[in-house]
């Protein structure tokens, strides 16, 4: 079974419009099994708190732009707490 992230802001239309696809996409696999890592990101903290999908799954799609207030190291620092790859959607 691969088990799948996905995290952005509540709410985000790049991953609402993709949402249906990826869904999809785990039901032909039928071996992937896709986890809802999604929340306010507004009221996150990025240096001490680890990513919700740590320990869950064996990889991210992300969506998170780096125009927040936290420096961009920071925020990969903190993808990379959650302990697998993180991919980036568009």
């Amino acid at each position: 079974m691969i088990r799948i992230g996905i995290h952005s802001d509540i709410p985000d239309s790049i991953v609402e419009q993709g949402l249906g696809g990826m869904l999809q996409f785990a039901a032909d696999r039928g071996d992937v099994r896709l986890y809802d890592c999604r929340m306010r990101l507004r009221d996150y903290d990025f240096e001490v708190a680890d990513p919700p999908w740590k320990g869950r799954v064996d990889g991210v799609l992300l969506s998170i732009g780096l125009e927040r207030d936290q420096p961009p190291d920071q925020i990969a620092k903190w993808i990379a707490r959650g302990g697998c790859r993180g991919f980036r959607l568009q």
